[in-house]
């Protein structure tokens, strides 16, 4: 695996432009001495390597250079040693909820912004866990099943949207049911569920299959996102942007319900968060999961990591130094040669 250790210094590759820049203006600035000093057309046949090819291929070779130093700065590495480690956490399925209710704007910049942030906050802390993610409206799926592989996770809640649920409405006791198919059915015991949702539930069997799923060994958690006030839903239609309204024309108003969230995480043996609590934490609720008795489980990853700035480094140095060491024109190569002739 490869990295660079030192992302902040690439914007020096910004500066490598202004360099040839800076050089073209030399260029003119010679010729324009040149034209000042007398037969314009008799100076330039003498040093024609001065605003020609030669000219242009030393700053090639210096950007080169250039390139090759800045990368030495960024400290490529490269991972040396593969390690499969046992490590003993749960698998932990984190529900989202991505019904249009989450799209309402009580939290800024909307509820369903805030709820991937969560989800992702969440991921970076699972280390030596196994996640899974299911989206749910009124239907629920697997969007990603059992892995260790937390960037794709973080990508796939990253991609999250209403869209991708064709039945609105939200059915928190189908991303139960839908998580528990996700563990393995003779393994489920010590398996752990993160349910992110604003409560709003159209279907209100999800506190029975709560209780349900805890006999099953299931732990379920609950975050609520949004506020008791509550919020107006945002819809797009035709490039017109206005609020949903209900059958007889009023504008919805989404409100949060913590108590059903709150129900939800009881029956499920777990706790309930509120997403703009300040004590929200989600190292502290991984932490909480580190604490129940998971199976080993093998999480691969590089366990050292070497430099390797000094190959963009000697490139670097030998690139500069053929450009200064390079004449600029036969011209000046022969008065070289005819210093070294005096002195002998």
């Amino acid at each position: 695996m490869e990295r660079f250790e030192e992302l902040g210094y690439a914007y020096l590759f910004f500066l490598i432009p202004i360099f040839l820049l800076l050089a073209r203006v030399v260029l003119l600035l010679s010729t324009s001495r040149l034209r000042q000093l007398g037969n314009y057309a008799l100076l330039t046949k003498q040093w024609r390597g001065r605003d020609s090819n030669r000219f242009w291929l030393i700053q090639a070779v210096m950007s080169v250079g250039l390139v090759c130093i800045v990368l030495a700065l960024m400290n490529p590495q490269g991972g040396t040693k593969l390690e499969k480690e046992a490590v003993a956490g749960s698998d932990v399925v984190i529900a989202l909820d991505v019904s249009k209710s989450m799209l309402a704007q009580d939290i800024a910049p909307s509820r369903l912004t805030k709820a991937k942030k969560i989800g992702q906050d969440l991921i970076k802390n699972l280390t030596g866990h196994r996640v899974a993610l299911v989206f749910f409206a009124g239907d629920a799926f697997v969007q990603m099943p059992m892995t260790a592989d937390y960037a794709t996770a973080i990508t796939m809640i990253q991609s999250a949207d209403p869209d991708m649920v064709s039945s609105q409405g939200s059915d928190l006791g189908a991303a139960i049911e839908m998580a528990l198919e996700s563990f393995e059915k003779e393994k489920i015991t010590d398996r752990s569920l993160i349910i992110i949702s604003d409560g709003e539930e159209h279907e209100p069997r999800a506190v029975q299959v709560a209780a349900n799923a805890r006999q099953k060994g299931l732990l379920i958690h609950t975050i609520g996102v949004g506020t008791p006030d509550g919020g107006y839903i945002p819809v797009q239609e035709s490039g017109a942007q206005f609020f949903l309204k209900d059958d007889e024309g009023q504008v919805v108003t989404s409100v949060m319900n913590a108590n059903f969230l709150n129900a939800i995480a009881q029956a499920g043996g777990g706790v309930f968060t509120y997403a703009a609590d300040e004590s929200l934490n989600p190292k502290r609720i991984v932490e909480s999961l580190a604490q129940r008795t998971g199976e080993l489980s093998e999480v691969t990853s590089f366990s050292a990591y070497e430099d390797r700035y000094w190959w963009p480094l000697f490139l670097g140095l030998v690139c500069i130094v053929l450009a200064f060491s390079t004449p600029l024109s036969p011209l000046e190569n022969n008065r070289n040669q005819e210093n070294q002739n005096s002195i002998k």
